[in-house]
């Protein structure tokens, strides 16, 4: 028989409109103010993963256009991308709407010289065509790019309130779900200031700790440092192999796996921990630009166990 795949509650439960996104709500005012009028400036939303970026990108462009491109900028990030399928784009006539709007998600993957040619598409379709960029870092960013967008930092400075927000819309969640929790109000507070403010890893990680149709909050910690003893193990034993097959699978964690790996590179090798760290530290920074995070991690390993050999 076949298995039915379970919807994953951050693509059910994802907001449709801007009531429903959990953000800094003066951020959200001035979103609702842009739809209402159908004036869209040039936008950059700033913040970590998880926070609702691409949400909010998409409810106003969608809100305000039915002419939207949507491109994945750590996935597309060359300046073929822009010569050839953004300028393709804005060269087109719409005959549904007077204004087409691109969607770059992840802007602060694209190469620099894509970044260069983005500023001149943008100069030259200034009529017709707005640009909503997303990034995680700002500093990425070149600053011909933000001086032609209104830029929107999306941590809020009241994080307990957003939290609170946090909360509400899991229980939301959960009702929904007809999941029962035996200690609701203390497992959710536990939950999300472990991963906040990254609202996307609360879901998804509630739903794993949903087991038959009730949630109770599990600290992974000791899980994950297990994983990291595992993956130090295979390190010492220079067993690449291993490493690929038994830790790097689906929906990994990298930005944790090179914490760890930081946290206890003494335990690599006392006599080149420094080194050790240096070079995670290195990997950890190019990650955010890596097109395969997997290559990106496995090179780091490698050159640790060449450190160590």
């Amino acid at each position: 028989m076949r298995q039915i795949r379970e919807t994953p509650w951050v693509e059910k439960y994802k907001p449709v409109k801007l009531e429903d996104v959990v953000t800094d709500p003066n951020i959200l005012i001035k979103f609702k103010e842009i739809i209402e009028t159908k004036k869209l400036p040039h936008l950059l939303f700033c913040g970590k993963a998880g926070i609702g970026k691409t949400t909010c990108a998409r409810i106003i462009a969608e809100s305000i256009s039915s002419d939207v491109l949507y491109i994945n900028a750590s996935d597309e990030r060359s300046i073929e991308v822009i010569r050839n399928k953004v300028k393709g784009f804005c060269s087109t006539i719409s005959f549904s709407t007077n204004i087409k709007i691109i969607i770059l998600d992840e802007f602060d993957g694209m190469t620099s010289q894509a970044m260069d040619s983005l500023r001149n598409v943008m100069e030259e379709f200034i009529d017709n065509c707005a640009f909503i960029l997303t990034c995680n870092y700002e500093r990425k960013i070149i600053e011909p790019i933000k001086s032609r967008c209104q830029t929107f930092n999306f941590q809020s400075e009241d994080q307990k309130t957003l939290i609170v927000n946090i909360i509400k819309r899991c229980a939301f969640i959960l009702k929904s779900e007809g999941v029962t929790a035996p200690n609701l109000k203390d497992d959710l507070i536990k939950l999300v200031k472990k991963y906040f403010p990254d609202i996307r890893r609360v879901i998804n990680m509630m739903q794993k700790m949903t087991v038959n149709n009730q949630f109770v909050y599990i600290d992974t910690q000791d899980e994950s440092y297990g994983l990291a003893d595992k993956l130090i193990q295979y390190i010492k034993e220079f067993d690449i192999k291993s490493i690929r097959k038994d830790i790097l699978t689906q929906n990994v964690d990298y930005e944790g796996l090179y914490a760890m790996l930081f946290d206890k590179s003494g335990q690599i090798s006392e006599d080149k921990q420094l080194h050790i760290m240096m070079i995670i530290g290195e990997y950890e920074y190019r990650h955010s630009l890596a097109v395969n995070p997997e290559i990106q991690f496995v090179t780091c390993l490698i050159n640790i166990c060449r450190e160590i050999s």
